[in-house]
């Protein structure tokens, strides 16, 4: 026992207890860290995503806006095939100035708006019923025109019939052969941008 009591065992267990203090210490530190560390990495990780992100958002509106910058020129070429927003009655008097230029008596018989079948959040159906009232030559150049105007026009019935003017512009009666002029009923639907 002697040998456990003695000065130098003494000092020895002193410094293996400060050695185990020490240890003690040391360890707690490096846990600590660790856990700092490992909290930092979850916290730089969730910042690079956010940024990666930011870096994919921007990325992909740059990308939109050079795509609508370039297709600019293609929209308005696209909007050109529907009546604008508040562009019927213009579409109407275009009607009535084509009836005009190729002699024809027009009429517009009917005008209906409807939800169109095809995108109703964007276009509304114009629904046209017209007369018109000429010579076959007029009556065929006037439905040809109509298919080349600027905006998609779908002609969905047209009834021609053959009508007699036995009277002259004069109003007398006409001693040559009967002047035949043709009676044409269009219905017409145009797309109109809401």
């Amino acid at each position: 026992m002697q040998i456990l009591n003695s000065p130098r065992i003494k000092n020895a267990r002193k410094i293996l207890f400060i050695a185990l203090c020490v240890n003690l210490i040391v360890v707690s530190a490096y846990s600590y860290i660790l856990i700092k560390i490992g909290q930092k990495n979850r916290h730089i990780a969730e910042l690079s995503r956010t940024v990666e992100t930011l870096v994919n958002q921007k990325t992909n509106l740059k990308l939109a806006e050079e795509t609508v910058s370039e297709t600019a020129l293609l929209r308005e070429q696209i909007d050109r095939y529907f009546i604008p927003e508040d562009g019927v009655v213009q579409f109407l008097n275009s009607l009535q100035s084509l009836g005009a230029d190729n002699n024809l008596e027009l009429k517009i018989i009917s005008v209906a708006i409807d939800q169109a079948t095809l995108s109703p959040d964007i276009f509304e159906s114009v629904n046209v019923n017209v007369e018109i009232f000429g010579t076959w030559s007029n009556v065929r150049r006037f439905t040809a025109l109509i298919e080349l105007m600027p905006l998609k026009i779908y002609l969905n019935r047209i009834d021609l019939e053959k009508v007699t003017d036995e009277t002259s512009s004069s109003g007398s009666k006409n001693d040559s052969a009967p002047f035949y002029q043709w009676r044409g009923v269009l219905d017409l639907r145009v797309f109109k941008l809401k």
